[in-house]
């Protein structure tokens, strides 16, 4: 998903759209305490990321976390059952 140069200035948490990056798959966004932090579009848009680092992170980022985790265990687990079959 990209974003259209029409949501420039939209708030989502903390972060307010500053531009598309060249991709268009992150934005840079300024946050209130004012870093400047590059974001990927899904994760903004999600919910997922809120701020810059500043605040505390929202549920929907660590349950993302804890979904990633999740998945590279069972791609671990996977990879190596596929070793010693062999």
């Amino acid at each position: 998903m990209t974003v259209d140069i029409s949501n420039r200035g939209q708030r989502y948490g903390y972060l307010t759209v500053a531009y598309t990056n060249l991709s268009g798959h992150k934005v840079t966004c300024y946050c209130v305490c004012s870093k400047q932090v590059s974001v990927a579009v899904d994760d903004l848009t999600a919910g997922i990321v809120t701020s810059c680092g500043c605040m505390p992170a929202s549920q929907k980022y660590h349950n993302r976390r804890a979904e990633l985790r999740a998945q590279l265990q069972r791609e671990i687990i996977f990879a190596s059952a596929l070793g010693r079959s062999s």
